[in-house]
């Protein structure tokens, strides 16, 4: 009987691995000379970056136009050195019992600081960011020009002009809800139907901020609800102030108003609005007022007050008692 041999296959020999370090860095590298690269080459890297409406940050879009063409500041003054703070060093020594973190206080005429606090600190503004929306939206937009309220402007919260989605509103009287009411859906109606929209229009406001060489001020959104990179200082609020108030007699009215009727017209019901402010309405020195508050910011504050031909004007940020500041202020520069 014979005898049977077994054969083994031979396996075939495994083929080599490359080490798992080696393939992840072949993927980073791909990655790097294939996409990060090329992306970075073909940005158009912003100087500052907005926050939209849905919490998404968008950089600096180029949009149809430039942005000088969209907003040209047709209204603007020509020379912006007339309506800069001018320092005095002295100004910092004056003692004063206030309890707003940031303040300033100087001359309407001349400009010259009387009084100041920690007065470039950076500090959310809450809604005194609505005097750079006021100044943005009536330097470049007719008071005519009609805007329709969308859902989102409408429905924003907390200080309430009282539009209501599908309404029609000039320039003119959503200026009188921003000043009178402090409203956000004003604002917010007034960014939306801007020239080539809400994030162009923020832009524009950082644009006239940059103009009045206010070194301060970074803007996010037109209302100055609390965002990580929205701040302003005392200093740079005052500028704007005097600014609004001496540049612009039309501004100058709206924000001196104390009542307004808005008369029922196609596009929008009667109502009335009279001014959040408390203390323009028992002081009959204050000719122009804005009030701001967040829990964040605290109580911010801005107005130009006038008696027997004297002016001032007041900006302080992050009060905790902003009416006792305000008369503390108000009389001890304006006797």
């Amino acid at each position: 009987m014979g005898s049977f041999i077994s054969y083994r296959p031979i396996p075939p020999e495994p083929k080599p691995r490359l080490p798992w370090k080696l393939l992840v860095g072949a993927v980073i590298l791909t990655l790097i000379i294939f996409v990060i690269i090329p992306t970075i080459l073909n940005r158009k890297l912003s100087t500052f970056e907005i926050i939209t409406a849905g919490g998404k940050v968008a950089a600096d879009q180029t949009g149809p136009q430039d942005l000088a063409t969209l907003y040209p500041f047709t209204r603007q003054p020509q020379d912006p050195k007339q309506f800069q703070l001018i320092d005095d060093p002295e100004s910092s020594k004056l003692l004063l019992k206030t309890s707003a973190q940031s303040v300033v206080v100087a001359d309407l005429a001349t400009g010259k600081v009387l009084y100041q606090k920690a007065s470039h600190d950076k500090l959310p503004e809450a809604s005194l960011t609505k005097l750079f929306t006021a100044v943005t939206a009536y330097e470049n937009i007719a008071l005519d020009a009609s805007f329709r309220v969308s859902s989102f402007a409408a429905n924003q919260e907390p200080h309430r002009m009282g539009v209501k989605e599908g309404e029609t509103y000039s320039l003119r009287e959503l200026l009188y809800g921003l000043f009178l009411a402090s409203g956000n859906d004003a604002t917010e109606v007034i960014a939306e139907g801007a020239p080539a929209g809400r994030i162009r229009f923020i832009e524009a406001m950082n644009r006239k901020a940059e103009w009045l060489q206010l070194k301060d001020t970074r803007i996010q959104n037109p209302s100055g609800l609390d965002q990580d990179q929205h701040y302003s200082s005392a200093w740079d609020i005052a500028t704007i102030m005097r600014y609004s108030y001496l540049a612009q007699p039309e501004l100058k009215e709206i924000m001196g108003t104390r009542d307004y009727r808005f008369e029922q017209k196609e596009g929008h019901r009667e109502f009335w609005l009279t001014h959040i402010s408390e203390f323009m309405k028992e002081n009959g020195t204050i000719k122009a007022v804005k009030t701001g508050y967040t829990d964040t910011a605290g109580y911010c504050w801005a107005a130009v007050a006038e008696k027997n031909g004297k002016g001032i004007v007041i900006a302080f940020l992050n009060s905790w008692q902003s009416k006792e500041d305000a008369d503390r202020l108000v009389q001890q520069f304006l006797q």
